[in-house]
């Protein structure tokens, strides 16, 4: 009856060992275990199992009581060595007599970052190919041939994604100077992007610019983005001396996963892209920029509110190649006069010999005289006019002027029609000259009668 009850308890003894998925040593000699990725804290499954990420390089410290000649790790799918082992089933590690090897492959070790030369730990640097089977696998240690450590380990496939949210960027700066600008803004609303590891590897960002790389800078790509950190990227621009000009660019953000360098893993832990564009204007503030190819205008766009009566004087900048004219028309507005680089032109025949390297100044006075009881807009019509290849080329745009409206209280003055009154003293004068000729007419008549009866009176 004791031997049956001593043989039951065995069998519980032996299940529960079976059954059990964490570090089980078989002596005294290990003393701890410990897996990281480079620069990584340890991860661990809900259940405590340590967790390697296929592909990537980890390290795998053992720590033992006393100095020892022979340390192998052995590690597999199943509870027991499969019959066909290959790189997605199978992997043995080891250090013997101070050499470090991948027994089965030669491949999946990092012989550089191997080490035991600090308080009895064997640093293994080693890693799994990217196409290793994911789940539980079987993680045992030998010591001088003895199996001293067995537990389960977690193998997850690499994920190399990340997320990227980012605005479209717009950078202006000032014509003909250098100048540095930044998306950084401590005072003002700043602009990033913002990039988040969202895999399970580490990753290093690089950022690319087309065109202009040289230009551009970016914050936060110097250090290995960790799984699930988010980071801020600020960009900053280094202008050149430049003409006025448009430019198109296209940033690009690369995260390149920082695997174990090996054949195998290279091609199968893809490095992932996504773009972002960003706008130059080289322009001056407030103005708006039309690139004609030969011929670049800064003007004013819209002229804020201005008074009946009043005065104001508008600036536009012209830069490019060869000769242009220009023609100003002013509606519902009044231009009272013009000048380039302060010279006085006529507004609506102007003639601009243009440069790339200098800009021809145009100021243009404007009055307010058109009187409405509500405000309206008025508009400056430029007609800009150049050679492109021996073609004529035209181009028309305008500034839109908003005019407001007659004080209260204000009387419109009556025109004086000059043309009526000039048609009432025609009038009048061919009338009173009619009457001074109708006076003659008449007293002449008169002195005939008065003749031709006198003379009969003669007669008798």
């Amino acid at each position: 009856m004791r031997m049956r009850a001593f043989s039951v308890l065995v069998l519980l003894a032996l299940g529960f060992l079976a059954l059990t998925p964490l570090a089980i040593p078989a002596s005294a000699a290990i003393s701890s275990v410990g897996f990281n990725m480079p620069g990584e804290a340890p991860r661990f499954t809900n259940g405590g199992v340590p967790i390697m990420v296929a592909g990537v390089l980890h390290y795998i410290n053992v720590t033992v009581a006393a100095p020892h000649t022979n340390v192998t790790i052995v590690c597999h799918t199943g509870a027991t060595a499969p019959a066909i082992q290959n790189d997605t089933n199978y992997y043995s590690w080891a250090y013997k007599n101070g050499v470090w090897s991948d027994v089965k492959y030669g491949s999946y070790i990092n012989l550089s970052q191997c080490s035991n030369q600090i308080n009895n730990v064997y640093k293994f640097a080693v890693g799994m190919a990217a196409s290793a089977t994911e789940g539980t696998w079987n993680f045992t240690i030998l010591v001088d041939g003895t199996l001293d450590w067995a537990s389960d380990m977690a193998v997850e496939a690499p994920n190399a994604g990340f997320s990227l949210s980012r605005p479209d960027f717009f950078f202006t700066v000032s014509p003909f100077q250098t100048q540095s600008v930044s998306s950084y803004d401590p005072t003002n609303q700043s602009f990033y992007v913002r990039s988040t590891n969202m895999g399970n590897v580490p990753l290093k960002w690089e950022f690319r610019f087309n065109p202009l790389g040289s230009y551009f800078t970016i914050s936060n790509d110097s250090t290995v983005s960790h799984p699930g950190e988010q980071r801020l990227h600020y960009i900053g621009f280094n202008a050149p001396s430049w003409s006025p000009r448009e430019l198109k660019v296209t940033g690009t953000i690369k995260g390149e996963p920082t695997y174990f360098t090996s054949a195998a893993t290279v091609a199968l832990v893809p490095a992932f892209e996504q773009g972002f564009s960003i706008t130059v204007n080289v322009q001056r503030s407030g103005y708006t920029l039309l690139n004609f190819g030969k011929v670049i205008v800064q003007y004013v766009k819209n002229v804020p509110l201005l008074k009946f009566g009043n005065s104001t004087t508008i600036d536009a900048y012209f830069t490019g190649e060869g000769s242009a004219t220009l023609a100003l028309e002013g509606d519902n507005i009044t231009i009272t006069s013009a000048t380039v680089d302060d010279v006085s032109v006529d507004p609506a025949n102007i003639v601009m010999t243009l440069s790339n390297v200098t800009e021809k100044h145009l100021r243009i006075t404007i009055k307010a005289e058109k009187a409405s009881q509500t405000a309206f807009t008025a508009r400056i019509i430029y007609t800009l006019g150049w050679s492109d290849a021996g073609a004529a080329r035209e181009e028309l745009f305008s500034t839109a002027v908003t005019v407001d409206k007659v004080p209260a209280g204000y009387e419109e003055p009556v025109e004086i029609n000059w043309m009526a009154i000039i048609a009432i003293v025609a009038i009048v004068a061919v009338l009173f000259g009619f009457m001074a000729y109708y006076s003659i007419l008449k007293k002449k008549e008169k002195e005939q009668r008065r003749q031709k009866k006198k003379g009969r009176g003669k007669r008798e």
